[in-house]
């Protein structure tokens, strides 16, 4: 008898197309789910963001409309950098990063103000 051992040429190209069924479905979803992520983290950021800005503006007892950056944040410890290497960071206190665009958001200015209970609003200045 004539015994061959391993899979035949369409054994292969029928695992190869189920394969290739597998990846069209599931890569959508891995794509979706991480883009999912990265707005929520990127909501947090912003609120967490707008939290320092606030703690900021009370400890220095502001009075009057202040505008503050991420930069001025990380600077008196309101903030802790992310930890990335390789970035695009210049900056000697380090960078809270964007996770929709991978760019540093130092430069963000947040507008803080004192409301009439004496509690302070951040909002990001446009």
């Amino acid at each position: 008898m004539n015994k061959k051992k391993g899979f035949t040429f369409v054994e292969l190209l029928v695992v190869i197309a189920l394969i290739g069924v597998i990846f069209v479905i599931a890569f959508p979803t891995v794509y979706t789910i991480n883009k999912r992520v990265n707005e929520r983290l990127y909501k947090t950021k912003i609120e967490l963001i707008l939290s320092a800005a606030e703690m900021y503006a009370q400890d220095e007892k502001v009075e009057n409309d202040v505008t503050v950056t991420v930069e001025d944040l990380l600077e008196n410890k309101y903030l802790v950098k992310d930890k990335k290497e390789n970035s695009s960071c210049e900056s000697i206190n380090g960078c809270i990063f964007n996770p929709l665009t991978n760019e540093p958001f130092n430069d963000l200015e947040i507008l803080v103000t004192k409301s009439s209970n004496n509690s302070y609003i951040a909002t990001i200045k446009e």
